[in-house]
């Protein structure tokens, strides 16, 4: 507990030294939590596109230390300590290789659905949407079909359906309001049961 405490004594004194300007403090911060970033950065790209390439690693971490110090430190003015400064600048890493992905047009949309996917998406999914030849069908018309809808709706349910995040957590990486991303989700389940009919399993 005691070490938990003197490590957030420490963040907090060299945010404070960082945000008085000390040029010294901002190098001590990125020697300290770079490899924090990069870390994120990694994960969050492997989950949006299968694969973390270090040019788009370097990219994302390139955005994430420009986002920091843009406007006097205003994202780590921000920060309001309600958790600790490795995960605020995770979080802040994730989102940063989210929107890198996504103006790439790079989320991964996988064919891995399970049933109760297939079945929200696809009322009528047929006699057997258990059979394994049947449900690969059907899962690869689904995630093709997510690809083709509009960059908002095709990155919530991209995030959504294959990665299973909630709407909160879509939000929060798509830096939009609660309400854009559950509005983007419910636009993007309806245009998926109209491409799927009543005849979808048949």
């Amino acid at each position: 507990m005691a070490a938990s405490g003197h490590r957030s004594e420490a963040e907090r004194e060299l945010v404070e030294r960082c945000l008085a300007g000390e040029e010294a403090a901002w190098e001590s911060f990125v020697e300290s939590y770079g490899p924090v970033v990069r870390r994120a950065a990694e994960l969050a790209l492997a989950r949006a596109t299968g694969e973390a390439g270090s040019a788009d690693v370097d990219d994302a971490v390139q955005a994430v230390l420009s986002d920091l110090v843009a406007a006097d430190f205003a994202a780590l003015r921000r920060f309001k300590w309600n958790c600790g400064l490795r995960t605020y600048v995770s979080v802040i890493a994730a989102r940063a290789a989210y929107d890198l992905a996504s103006r790439r047009d790079r989320v991964l949309v996988s064919s891995e659905l399970d049933l109760e996917q297939i079945r929200e998406i696809v009322p009528d999914a047929g006699p057997d949407p258990e059979g394994a030849a049947s449900r690969a069908e059907l899962s690869q018309r689904v995630a093709e079909a997510i690809q083709g809808l509009p960059p908002a709706q095709a990155l919530s349910a991209a995030l959504f359906y294959q990665k299973g995040l909630s709407v909160k957590e879509i939000a929060a990486l798509r830096r939009v309001p609660y309400n854009t991303a559950a509005s983007d989700l419910h636009r993007a389940r309806g245009l998926l049961r109209g491409l799927f009919g009543p005849t979808a399993g048949a």
